[in-house]
């Protein structure tokens, strides 16, 4: 299992990009989310808000990430782990950087 935090954590690293998380008060991110949201339904507004109250609710919740289900019902064995599989993410990366993909 791993923390939905650290997921993002490790993805991000593997993009070379910072994770510097902010403690918000939700109903604060939830509004500047709803302002957002109304502004991407406006003409000149941008075609996508950078965040929603969909994802602010999904993000203020603590969660695990687990395939126990996975592995108890359908019998699943992951080939590589978490941090295999980070690490290649990582190398795809910086390979598809240096190759402009």
């Amino acid at each position: 299992p791993i923390r939905f935090r650290d997921w993002v954590a490790h993805v991000l690293a593997a993009f070379d990009r910072p994770f510097r998380p902010k403690d918000v008060p939700v109903p604060a991110a939830k509004a500047v989310a709803a302002l957002m949201e109304t502004a991407s339904r406006l003409p000149f507004g941008p075609k996508r808000p950078s965040f929603t109250r969909f994802s602010v609710g999904y993000m203020a919740v603590s969660m695990t990430l687990s395939i126990d289900e996975a592995r108890t019902r359908l019998g699943y064995e992951p080939r590589v782990g978490n941090e295999e599989g980070f690490a290649r993410l990582a190398r795809w990366h910086r390979s598809a950087c240096t190759a402009g993909v």
